[in-house]
């Protein structure tokens, strides 16, 4: 089942929208959806009106700003070094790079470039009682999400007064349970469910935007980021010397202690040889070229005796 299964909504231009709810319910997959860095098998993302990744439209690219929920500083560079890093990777020239990194310096009035990021300070850390829910009261519009399905979409204040419930964590709860229910009502009576399921909405028309130059890079391979890359595993060498001599040393040593253990040849193994056939010459012939260096052959007149001399 696909996470953003059957979801439809529309979000109001200039305002906050706040979409909540447990890991793994298609949140971040919906967000990556949008910002076109997944691909959906069936219908239609439009923001402003235009399709994302169409000719017409500036997302992905400088037309949105996204915060993932994954760190992106590397703690061994530097400020400079850091912003330095993903002005390669977008292919800007040293001046505007020069240009924009004073900017962000002073924007963020952040302190002298030559500063590892790991002296950074994280800032405050609060701990709150009802949870990440809370957050969103400050929200133009809150959609409460569970396993891909939008359950409620409205602003806090309303839902908060329509549950008459004084937390949006408690109006969650709520739609949580009411969502558990519908879906066992649903199992129960399966032939009337298929009956109302949707099996297709009709999308508005919406006029083409004129074409804004942007174009998505699609190139598979990209020499700016190539070269950010290879610097950046450069600066990491230097900085975490010790990563640098494992990164070498450990395949050597590998190397090294198989070569001892498994390659050696095994010597003077002791091979007990008891010759039956009645014309032993050609056997015999057999026997004398075996090297004497890595087994010691001892002959027995007899079966019994041969066995006996392995067995002991």
């Amino acid at each position: 089942m696909s996470k953003t299964d059957g979801y439809s909504n529309e979000v109001p231009r200039g305002n906050i929208f706040a979409l909540l709810g447990p890991n793994g319910t298609g949140k971040t997959t919906l967000i990556r959806t949008i910002l076109g860095r997944l691909r959906y098998k069936s219908g239609s993302i439009r923001v402003f009106g235009v399709k994302s990744g169409s000719d017409y439209s500036d997302i992905p690219g400088p037309g949105v700003g996204y915060m993932p929920q994954e760190l992106a500083l590397f703690e061994e560079f530097t400020i400079e070094e850091c912003l330095t890093y993903y002005g390669t990777i977008y292919n800007l020239n040293a001046e505007d790079m020069q240009i924009r990194i004073d900017a962000l310096m002073q924007l963020l009035n952040l302190p002298e470039k030559t500063r590892p990021v790991s002296q950074l300070s994280g800032g405050q850390t609060v701990i709150i009682t009802t949870h990440y829910i809370e957050e969103a009261r400050s929200a133009a519009q809150v959609a409460f999400m569970n396993s891909g399905t939008i359950l409620k979409q409205s602003a806090p204040n309303q839902l908060m007064s329509e549950y008459q419930c004084s937390t949006l964590e408690e109006v969650f709860l709520r739609l949580c349970q009411r969502d558990i229910q519908r879906r066992k009502s649903r199992q129960m009576s399966l032939v009337q469910a298929l009956s109302t399921v949707r099996i297709g909405e009709i999308l508005e028309d919406v006029e083409e935007s004129p074409k804004n130059g942007h174009k998505l890079n699609k190139k598979l391979i990209e020499v700016s980021r190539i070269k950010a890359m290879l610097w950046k595993y450069y600066v990491l060498a230097l900085r975490r010397p010790m990563f640098l001599i494992m990164y070498y040393m450990i395949p050597i040593v590998a190397l090294v202690t198989m070569n001892w253990t498994i390659s050696q040849s095994p010597y003077n193994i002791p091979v007990a040889i008891y010759n039956a056939d009645l014309n032993p010459k050609l056997s015999q012939l057999y026997i004398d070229s075996i090297d004497k260096e890595y087994l010691r052959l001892t002959e027995y007149p007899d079966n019994a005796s041969a066995f006996e001399s392995v067995v002991k």
